[in-house]
Order: structure tokens, then sequence, then C-alpha cells
């Protein structure tokens, strides 16, 4: 609502005080946060869906060997540091826009 309310002060060219700036300013930092957490959240339901039977089976077999381990051990291993990343990412993008884990 407040975005609609600043681009409609900006055609009509009335002065914008630095209060509805602040305003704005914190709603593009909860729409960017909201957006990263769900993105993260889609990509875990991905991650699982990938590590289980009907994602998992075309990487499902032993060859080649990616640093002694099996394809599939490899894979599953890419997968879980990938889901400590979103997370990382996640816990970032929070503290900044002074969410849960500030």
């Amino acid at each position: 609502m407040l975005a609609r309310e600043f681009v409609l002060s900006l055609r009509s060219g009335s002065q914008i005080s630095k209060g509805d700036d602040e305003s704005i300013l914190m709603i593009s930092r909860d729409v960017k946060a909201r957006t990263i957490r769900v993105s993260v959240v889609a990509f875990i339901v991905l991650d699982g869906i990938l590590a289980i039977w009907p994602g998992l089976l075309p990487f499902n077999r032993i060859y080649p060997l990616i640093f002694g381990l099996p394809f599939v051990m490899a894979w599953l291993t890419l997968l879980i540091m990938l889901v400590g990343l979103a997370l990382f990412v996640l816990a970032l993008f929070d503290r900044r826009a002074g969410g849960p884990s500030s």
C-alpha cells in the first residue's frame, strides 16, 4: 500500500518526507528477506526430493568415484553441503534485515 502511495506522490509532484522514505526502504528490505526465505524453503524441498527415491534414480550408481566416494554418496554429500550453504545465506539476510537471527 505504501509503495502505491509513493508512486502516486511522485506522479503528483508532492514532496516526500524522510519518514516516508525510511518506511519504503523497510518495506523493500522486508520483501527481499521474504523472497530469500521462500527461495531457501523451495531449495530445501527440491533438495529433499533429489535425495530420496524418485530424484535419486539418475545418480544411483557407483562409478565414477569422486574423492574415493561412490557417485551416489558424493551426490548426497554435495546436497547436504548445499543445504548448509543455503541456511548460512538465509541467516545472513535475516541478520541484515533485523529478523530473528539478530
